[in-house]
């Protein structure tokens, strides 16, 4: 599970900041032109369902599936049977994994390798964007598109599968497998009838960043530095607070929502309270009343206590976000497979969906993600494609 790079401060406490601050400078200094093998990214793309494909280290075959090979009961496909028993409740995932196993049994997968899918045949339309044709497919809100007449339009158009792979993975038997971000696509076989390609953003000469760009992030985030050392105690406190945690994440999900990105501890207590009352209402036991009602004057009275601390904690993450930003604004210019919104007036071009910055020596990974515009497109994106 992948966490906004922001919110490590909260996850991971003191660590956390160092961790965001960290992934930041990597990134700044990748965009500044200054390299480093540290550091690499991938792009999110919009891709459903996510597929899992590969050889099945137990028995040898090649099988398809979603996220659930790894319930307790898994549902592996080997077979169309198999497909059409453990998936056949949706017609529409019945089919695209059938299609799956047909087509990506031909790349010769060595292991087992993570994508998202991003269309089958069925999926494509040629659609007038600005006045040009396109060639568009919508896996799910985001719809991506291609100059019709291009080179990639013909390849895409030629395929009766598209996939996008992530993530590699390795182990002994599926239970216990590890994910590497990250896939070699050169060593799969080529195949007309497949579109693929890995998630790997690559730098372009419009995306650069001059010394003033870069010595202002470098400032900030030294600021940040500055500002986590007057609260590392709070910090490493909340991050394995049981009961605190789990809500301030909640609560910063809501403002997102809501579309707002920052918050203090008022609001948060207004929450909190508002929250709980609301189940208090549900109960029927006078009994069960008055211990959420104990509970909840406990944790108003604990976040009270925690106040500026708290609200220092969200400046920090202020300075962050504000960061991440600057550094999406640079990276958003990559040219390629251009991305649109549906609304109900047409269609709208947007940003991709996010991007995925990996430690390539440390194995971690967080997500830089401009929330409020995804949470404004799921709000927004006409969907009457589904």
């Amino acid at each position: 599970h992948l966490e906004h790079v922001e919110d490590e401060i909260f996850n991971l406490g003191y660590s956390g900041v160092d961790n965001a601050v960290n992934f930041l400078e990597g990134i700044t200094s990748l965009l500044g032109g200054h390299g480093g093998d540290n550091y690499s990214m991938t792009v999110k793309w919009d891709g459903a369902p996510a597929i899992f494909c590969g050889t099945n280290p137990e028995n040898g075959k090649f099988f398809v599936g979603t996220k659930s090979i790894f319930n307790k009961t898994p549902k592996i496909n080997y077979t169309p049977a198999d497909v059409r028993r453990n998936h056949g409740h949706s017609q529409g995932l019945e089919e695209k994994l059938l299609l799956a196993l047909k087509y990506l049994s031909k790349l010769g997968i060595k292991g087992v390798l993570q994508g998202d899918l991003l269309f089958t045949k069925s999926d494509l339309s040629v659609t007038k964007l600005g006045g040009e044709k396109m060639l568009t497919f919508t896996p799910n809100t985001i719809t991506y598109a291609v100059p019709s007449n291009s080179e990639l339009a013909k390849k895409i158009s030629g395929s009766k599968i598209g996939i996008v792979f992530h993530t590699s993975y390795k182990g002994k038997n599926i239970e216990s497998m590890s994910a590497s971000f990250g896939v070699n696509v050169s060593r799969l076989k080529k195949s007309k009838d497949i579109f693929f390609m890995d998630a790997d953003f690559r730098m372009d000469s419009a995306v650069t960043m001059d010394s003033s760009e870069t010595d202002g992030i470098l400032s900030n985030l030294s600021s940040v530095h500055s500002k986590a050392k007057n609260i590392t105690k709070f910090l490493n406190d909340i991050s394995e607070d049981k009961a605190i945690l789990p809500l301030l994440k909640i609560y910063i999900n809501t403002n997102v929502r809501e579309g707002s990105l920052g918050g203090d501890h008022k609001s948060f207590m207004v929450f909190v309270k508002k929250r709980i009352e609301e189940k208090i209402e549900g109960l029927t036991s006078d009994a069960g009343k008055a211990r959420k009602k104990d509970l909840m004057i406990a944790l108003l009275s604990k976040i009270k206590n925690m106040g500026k601390s708290l609200d220092q904690a969200f400046e920090i993450r202020d300075i962050l976000i504000g960061v991440k930003g600057v550094l999406l604004s640079k990276i958003n210019n990559i040219e390629g497979i251009k991305s649109f919104i549906r609304t109900g007036k047409g269609y709208k071009i947007t940003s991709p969906e996010g991007f995925v910055a990996i430690d390539t020596i440390g194995k971690n990974a967080v997500k830089l993600v401009d929330r409020l515009e995804f949470s404004r497109i799921n709000f927004t994106a006409s969907k009457n494609w589904v």
